[in-house]
């Protein structure tokens, strides 16, 4: 045992200690861009990580203005374990890197064999997007693996971008610079984790003088090929309180949409519809049938109700995901007279017209309509929701024969009108108040559209002291995915809605949830739309800064600050900051210093 334990030791004890062992190298950038591959692939595939089948991709969930509270929690522990990483590289901390690797291969293998196989009833190896996820983060296990046999390096002098001035080297900066965040994240990460005595502004503006520098010789260097073929370092308290609160603001900005979104049935408020409405039409003929639900006839669930709603799709996973969204008193049931509210007053050539197309046409259209109305609230969003079917009917159908002799005068008739509206319903604050597809899709089998599953309706035409009207009775299957049952037929119509929460109507929360996810970030482009202006229009000013010949001497003095940061000597850091700031301060110093060396003129550090 205690040889075993010996060795175990000793094995920790050499990756501890590389020195002798191997040359230190940077292997931060091939981590990181396994990294942002994992990132994506769980952006983009997310479907295959949950058990939510009702929207498909995240595409779905973003034109519903709802993003599901697993992706939003994936994505941050992901964004998270990137920052730890960079923390763990900037400080050359190799212990902390090795617990870091191997509790992580802990999590990442424990979740993907074993937690997440048993939430989405999927095995690992029928999991397309979770072998791409698992792939990628092994390639990172064997490249942080790479880096902890190797020694973190002792000095690391500017990036994968400025290691050299390429064009390469020139794309990925400006592809660096183009992603919102990524500059003032990468530049408050490195402030905070290196020793420096430079502020935290000074820090920003060092990195951006030697960014631009280094730029400058990829474009000089570029054009050349071109032309050819043709003192005391900052205390942590200061630097964890000034720098954390940047950074956590920059985090806040960038995830602050996502988690307001996806706990929209959280902080919203609830208010209930008050009113239901139907109607059902024949081609645009005197609708035959309309009603409401209003009042008494209109209400939430118990939590006894709720749970025999529930219990048909107790196998279901995703159907459960679904309603775990939603509690007993979001969701209302609304009982709708079968009796139409209205007589048919239908004019006799109207009449004559509608049996002539019933018994002639080759296909007739049915039209069912039906809407929500929420209580007029001033300090709420309020709106209608609602939706109709189309069902169309060919000549052959039984139901056309028999409303023509309904029409014609035939008494008791009733015909069966097939899939006409679906019992589950989702009722958004306003726009479409469409089915609920998470729900009736277990009614039907894999591939069948869900319109299959929408309830069939009986309709029949009364007549009473010359007065005629239409009514209605629904025909429920009563849904079990166990157990056959038979059908019952309801007087009237019965719809559970689904009800999401509303939004105060405050200028705040209009702003920032009245266009949804899209127009929240679009709500930015009169910011960008500034910079960008800055940008087109600012250029003047930067001529003495961008037209430099020949950026050599600037460029040494830049990667002289990081030598000597590296080697610990933060009071000479400190005075060639100064100088590299007064050579930026005089322009006929800055001239004469970045003069074409072809032309003679020779050159001196201020």
């Amino acid at each position: 045992m205690q040889k075993n334990v010996g060795h175990v030791r000793g094995f920790f004890g050499i990756l501890v200690r590389p020195e002798g062992r191997a040359i230190p190298c940077d292997h931060y950038a091939p981590m990181f861009i396994a990294d942002i591959t994992c990132f994506l692939i769980i952006i983009f595939g997310y479907s295959s990580f949950g058990t939510d089948s009702s929207g498909g991709d995240v595409a779905a969930y973003f034109s519903e203005n709802k993003v599901p509270g697993t992706l939003v929690s994936m994505l941050i522990i992901q964004f998270v374990l990137i920052i730890f990483d960079r923390a763990l590289f900037l400080r050359k901390f190799l212990v902390g890197k090795i617990i870091f690797q191997v509790a992580l291969i802990l999590f990442v293998h424990i979740w993907m064999f074993l937690y997440l196989p048993a939430a989405t009833d999927r095995l690992f190896i029928n999991n397309t997007t979770c072998k791409f996820w698992y792939f990628s983060k092994v390639v990172y296990f064997i490249i942080s693996a790479k880096q902890i046999r190797s020694g973190y390096p002792k000095r690391s002098i500017g990036n994968i971008m400025t290691n050299s001035y390429s064009r390469i080297n020139l794309c990925l900066y400006k592809v660096f610079m183009m992603v919102p965040f990524l500059f003032e994240l990468r530049c408050l990460m490195d402030w905070i984790w290196k020793d420096t005595a430079l502020g935290v502004g000074d820090w920003f503006l060092f990195n951006e003088i030697f960014s631009h520098i280094s730029m400058l010789k990829c474009s000089q260097k570029v054009n050349s090929e071109e032309i050819e073929s043709k003192r005391i370092g900052k205390a942590s308290l200061e630097k964890y309180v000034k720098g954390g609160i940047l950074l956590v603001i920059i985090v806040f900005l960038i995830w602050f949409p996502l988690v307001l979104f996806s706990m929209a049935n959280t902080v919203g408020i609830r208010s209930l519809p008050v009113e239901c409405s139907v109607q059902l039409t024949i081609s645009g003929f005197q609708p035959l049938y309309e009603s409401t639900a209003q009042l008494g006839n209109i209400h939430s669930l118990s939590e006894e109700e709720y749970e025999t709603l529930q219990y048909p799709y107790r196998l279901s996973k995703g159907a459960q995901s679904y309603m775990s969204d939603y509690t007993y008193e979001d969701v209302v049931r609304a009982k709708i007279n079968g009796n139409s509210t209205s007589r048919w007053m239908i004019s006799p050539p109207s009449r004559h017209a509608l049996i002539a197309q019933l018994a002639e046409q080759p296909k007739v259209d049915f039209k069912f309509s039906w809407y929500f109305k929420r209580a007029p609230d001033p300090n709420l969003q309020f709106g209608v929701a609602e939706d109709f079917r189309i069902i169309s009917l060919n000549s052959t159908h039984p139901a056309r024969q028999g409303l023509v002799n309904m029409l014609r005068g035939e008494q008791n008739a009733t015909v069966r009108i097939p899939n006409v509206f679906p019992q589950l319903m989702k009722v958004p604050p306003d726009g479409k108040a469409d089915a609920v597809g998470a729900l009736l899709g277990e009614h039907v089998k894999q591939g069948t559209p869900t319109n299959q599953s929408f309830a069939d309706v009986l309709l029949s035409l009364n007549k009473e002291d010359g007065h005629e009207w239409w009514t209605v009775r629904m025909i429920d299957r009563h849904f079990d995915p166990v157990k056959i049952t038979e059908e019952e037929v309801i007087n009237g119509i019965v719809v559970h809605g689904f009800v999401d929460k509303v939004f105060s109507t405050s200028f705040l929360i209009q702003f920032l949830t009245g266009g949804g996810i899209l127009g929240l970030y679009l709500s930015l482009v009169l910011l960008v739309g500034k910079f960008m202006r800055d940008m087109a229009t600012g250029s003047m000013p930067q001529i003495m800064f961008d037209q430099l010949p020949n950026v050599d001497d600037i460029l040494q003095m830049c990667l002289d600050i990081m030598l000597v940061r590296e080697a610990g000597e933060l009071e000479l850091e400190e005075e060639l900051f100064g100088r590299l700031v007064f050579l930026f301060r005089s322009p006929a110093l800055l001239i004469k210093m970045t003069r074409d060396k072809g032309r003679g003129e020779s050159t001196q550090t201020p």
